[in-house]
This record gives C-alpha cells, sequence and structure tokens, in this order.
C-alpha cells in the first residue's frame, strides 16, 4: 500500500495516533468550559478520566505493537513499548498545559493517573493472556 517504510510505520498506529491525538484534543479544551460540563458529580473524575484515557491508549497500543511485530517477523518485548510511549505523550501534554496553554495547569497528579492507566491496562494484557490465552508472544 506504502512505498516508504515510514508511511507503513504509521498507518501500522493508525489507532495509537488517532487516540493519542483524542487525548491531545480532550486536554486542551478550557477548563471553563470542562467545568460547565458536569457529566458525573464524582470527586476528582478528572483522574479518573485520565486514567481511563491511558488505559485505552495502552491497550490499542499493545495490539498494533502485535500487528507490527508479526510485519517485521522480529522478537522484540512489546511490553517495553507501551509504557514509554503513552508515558511521554502525557508528560508532553501535562508540559504544554503547564506551559503553553493560558486556561489549562499541567499536574504531576494527572501523570500519576495517566502512568496508573498505562500499568493498569499491561496487567489487563498479562491478565489476558495468561488466562484467555490470547496472542503469544
Amino acid at each position: 500500500m506504502f512505498k516508504l517504510p515510514f508511511l507503513k510505520i504509521l498507518a501500522g498506529f493508525l489507532k495509537s495516533l488517532v487516540w493519542g491525538l483524542f487525548i491531545l484534543f480532550i486536554c486542551s479544551i478550557p477548563t471553563y468550559k470542562v467545568n460547565r460540563v458536569k457529566i458525573f458529580n464524582i470527586d476528582y473524575f478528572d483522574k479518573l478520566a485520565h486514567l481511563l484515557l491511558y488505559y485505552i491508549f495502552s491497550i490499542i497500543l499493545y495490539v498494533e505493537l502485535i500487528n507490527y511485530k508479526k510485519v517485521l517477523k522480529k522478537k522484540f518485548k512489546i511490553y517495553l513499548y507501551i509504557l514509554p510511549i503513552p508515558l511521554f505523550w502525557g508528560i508532553l501534554i501535562e508540559m504544554m498545559q503547564y506551559h503553553i496553554l493560558v486556561s489549562r495547569n499541567g499536574s504531576i497528579y494527572d501523570i500519576i493517573a495517566n502512568t496508573c492507566g498505562i500499568i493498569l491496562g499491561l496487567f489487563t494484557i498479562i491478565i489476558f493472556r495468561r488466562y484467555f490465552a490470547i496472542t503469544k508472544l
């Protein structure tokens, strides 16, 4: 489909890229607009949202890394990629919120919630692989 290897790699990670851009969009919405829309009246709902966004991100990334591994036919530790990629993205977004966006503030607690979501995603992957015999790596 694509002649350039870089475009082939990007196409293989399209869902992860779209989800990462979705997270960027959600995290760039001005605070006054977010506070105006109260879907649930739960304390620290934003931290739960961060956890959920990065939980989904880690699982999408895992599925795409499995497919990428099949394309390359090389052995590599997929788990080594699942933690740093979304974590780096989350830190980058928080730094952007802190330094660039006037209507948002970066927070270490958001990074912690992101990390918890990624780790929860990793545990889910490990449990599903172990107990439900999903794709052996």
